[in-house]
């Protein structure tokens, strides 16, 4: 059948009518860099991309060529920007208000302690910088040794956007043969926008559950709910207002494969309460204590550390951890006790769980938080 007069998009053909040409008379330089300017999964997802629209059933011949492709798949495609999107890339935002705009801002930052008027005029799927050390690129993972995991994300009166947000960024970013389930512990919230539209929308999504506490449980024991279901070998625990780099995972994933005892943090980046910017964390990740009031401080990591490291991406050995976002294998988890399910709504519970751990590390991967500017639990644990 002649392929002339039928529309591309319509038909999935090869040919569109056009030819396309190389001509010998025509001659112009290229200078072809040494190494390509453009990160290799972009290019990798692009080329995944084409081969789904475009090839049929032709496309198990690009699988089998490239086997990675099909692995490092996501759950969800990230959809394509809007041109001029808000935030995009982790950019600032600055709104022009009017005046009675800028009241419901302000109301939105008094009730969740976060820009949410702004939130909810970011896209919940925008894409955030790059900013890995280049051999963190280079790495490769054997994903069909690497064990499955639970995210679990517990929340309460949690905004819209900031909440989903964190939720598409796992999907959008986690590879499907990794992420077993998503796991949403709503800890008794009272908004009506976590009732049924939150029902409603979560039902629409793969690999996503929502779960509701009977009573207010506080943060320990509603990641304790989530954990009690959750079908993964390994739980990570994510707080409600993250968002997630594509290849947060598998360095997490692959270190508890090595040692199963080895509970393994993200570095967590900072993304501005109030603009949305993403600040990153520049330098050497640094490493959990506390003082003797037993708050959790940052310290500049040992010398003795970065020389037992053989490379800048190997882990860190830490003796405390911010406590927001972890994965840890389930089978170590209840090793451990879990958590002391006598702490009550939050804080604390990040050095007690700390002192129970031989051994804690630090992984060069990418996950973003939005440190909010007050505690939305009404207790204190960072100064």
């Amino acid at each position: 059948m002649s392929s002339k007069g039928m529309h591309c998009t319509d038909f999935m053909i090869w040919q569109c009518g056009g030819s396309l040409e190389i001509h010998p008379c025509s001659h112009v330089g290229h200078v072809f860099p040494k190494q390509a300017p453009y990160s290799r999964s972009k290019a990798l997802a692009n080329s995944v991309r084409a081969a789904e629209v475009w090839m049929d059933e032709y496309k198990e011949l690009y699988y089998h060529r490239n086997p990675h492709a099909r692995l490092r798949k996501p759950v969800y495609a990230k959809p394509d920007a809007e041109p001029g999107a808000l935030g995009e890339l982790g950019r600032a935002v600055r709104l022009e208000l009017s005046p009675a705009e800028k009241r419901r801002q302000e109301e939105s930052i008094r009730r969740h302690q976060i820009n949410i008027y702004l939130s909810d005029r970011i896209s919940l799927h925008r894409r955030l910088p790059e900013r890995w050390n280049p051999l963190c690129k280079e790495k490769k993972y054997d994903y069909y040794s690497l064990p499955k995991t639970s995210v679990v994300i517990a929340f309460y009166n949690e905004a819209w956007s900031t909440l989903l947000r964190t939720v598409h960024s796992v999907l959008e970013t986690s590879p499907d043969i990794l992420l077993e389930e998503v796991i949403l512990v709503d800890d008794y919230s009272d908004k009506d926008h976590l009732k049924e539209p939150l029902e409603n929308y979560v039902a629409g999504l793969r690999k996503v559950r929502l779960i509701r506490a009977n009573k207010r449980e506080g943060l320990v024991r509603a990641r304790l709910l989530g954990a009690s279901v959750a079908k993964g070998d390994i739980l990570t625990f994510l707080d409600c207002h993250c968002e997630c780099h594509e290849g947060w995972l598998e360095p997490l994933l692959e270190r508890i494969a090595e040692e199963e005892s080895a509970v393994v943090c993200p570095v967590i980046d900072v993304i501005d309460w109030n603009t949305f910017e993403y600040l990153g964390n520049a330098g050497e990740p640094q490493i959990g204590g506390f003082d003797w009031r037993l708050v959790f401080t940052w310290h500049t990591t040992p010398e003795r550390e970065q020389k037992r490291r053989k490379s800048k991406i190997d882990v860190i050995r830490s003796p405390t951890m911010a406590g927001g976002l972890f994965s840890v294998s389930k089978k170590y988890f209840d090793y451990l006790g879990s958590y002391d399910t006598g702490m009550e709504v939050w804080g604390g519970e990040n050095l007690e769980f700390s002192f129970r751990v031989s051994d804690f590390f630090f992984v060069r991967v990418k996950t973003s938080f939005l440190f909010v500017s007050s505690c939305p639990f009404y207790s204190v644990r960072w100064l």
